[in-house]
């Protein structure tokens, strides 16, 4: 690899260098951010080794610079241990690992071969796929969520009345779409309705429930009337939205259409977008050494708790363990139970079975996306 030394302490730059090449590497060293930025112009370097306390520009706004400039380069942050805080949000801002100073010299090894590793994994990493849950029902689905005090949101076509007759769904909230006018008993408070063209009105709705509730869960059947009723570019945009608040709170979504949307315009463009954001969650989830550590030691042992992973993956840096078990847990890779143990989901079986295909160069094939038919019973 070409490596660029990025640290104001010219002791440190040489010391790292002379690592860097007696491990066959070819490395430059730099004393700033600004000469860091101003050597990328000019330079094809794959990694940066970059201290984050630096005076004018310090290693955090470096790094937001180098990601703008070249996002494909790796960047490892150095940091004094009273800056460990600081190494992980820039982690959050896309820096791909941190060490400690001072650093011992197998650590800086560890990383630099997790950097190569991870680049020949990217060059055999093509992920491809989508497959349907005809064969479920999507109310039933969104039932058997309910446990661990998960508070839900039905957001439909059908009446709230109909759906509670048939299924006894316990804890949820409903968002009837219908253009309609109500004819019947008011709406009870736990009920709300709106027309399917208040994407907006929609979005508002969902914040409000995600917000007020810790552990949620959102089905939204008949997502062809949203997108019958809509732009493509709204609907598409509710979809990253969605995402986000997966992301951010915790939540799980089910999207649903009835067998008889197949001829829907525009529903093949959605099926692609939902399926790409999934690869997108299971790309970033194995992006990481560690993390793909983590994966691969779940796998093997089913649950594990914390203590038990860190001595799986020999990580002494228990902030680190942490960053990297919540952003599993971000992309829906990993849960944790009752007695506080994580295990895999059914993604981060996904994941396994792409960690193993990628070693072998394969081509991965996604599946259980939950992007449902929504099978129904028939009614009179």
């Amino acid at each position: 690899m070409k490596v660029m030394v990025v640290d104001d302490d010219s002791i440190i730059v040489e010391a790292v260098k002379t690592l860097l090449k007696t491990e066959g590497h070819d490395a430059i060293g730099v004393y700033s951010g600004e000469e860091c930025l101003d050597n990328l112009g000019r330079e094809k370097v794959d990694l940066i080794l970059l201290d984050i306390k630096m005076p004018g520009m310090d290693g955090i706004e470096t790094l937001k610079n180098v990601k703008g400039i070249k996002p494909e380069v790796y960047v490892v942050m150095l940091t004094a241990f009273a800056t460990v805080d600081t190494a992980i949000e820039a982690m959050k801002e896309g820096a791909f690992d941190y060490i400690r100073k001072p650093f011992a010299m197998e650590d800086m090894r560890d990383v630099l071969l997790n950097v190569v590793e991870d680049i020949k994994l990217k060059k055999n990493h093509k992920v491809v796929g989508l497959m349907e849950r005809e064969d479920l029902d999507c109310f039933e689905v969104f039932k058997n969520v309910f446990r661990n005090n998960v508070k839900g949101m039905c957001i439909t076509t059908e009446k709230p009345e109909t759906i509670d007759e048939r299924y006894c769904l316990k804890n949820v909230s409903y968002v009837w779409l219908t253009e309609e006018n109500y004819i019947g008993e008011p709406m009870g408070k736990e009920q709300e309705r709106m027309s399917p063209k208040e994407i907006d009105k929609l979005k508002t709705l969902i914040e409000q429930f995600v917000t007020e509730n810790e552990n949620t869960a959102i089905l939204i059947s008949n997502m062809e009337t949203l997108i019958r009723k809509n732009l493509l570019g709204t609907i598409k945009e509710f979809i990253y939205y969605l995402d986000e608040k997966v992301r951010e709170k915790n939540t799980s979504v089910i999207l649903s259409v009835s067998p008889e949307s197949r001829d829907v315009p525009g529903l093949t463009e959605i099926e692609n977008l939902i399926a790409e954001l999934h690869i997108r969650h299971i790309a970033e989830s194995i992006s990481s050494p560690l993390r793909r550590n983590i994966i691969v030691t779940l796998d093997a042992n089913r649950e594990c708790s914390f203590t038990r992973i860190a001595k799986e993956v020999r990580i002494r840096d228990s902030p680190k363990l942490s960053f990297h078990l919540r952003k599993l847990k971000s992309c829906g890779i990993v849960e944790q139970n009752d007695k506080k143990k994580y295990f895999l989901t059914k993604a981060g079986e996904e994941a396994v079975v792409i960690l193993k295909d990628m070693k072998k160069g394969d081509v991965k094939v996604l599946k259980n996306i939950m992007w449902m038919t929504g099978k129904r019973e028939k009614t009179d």
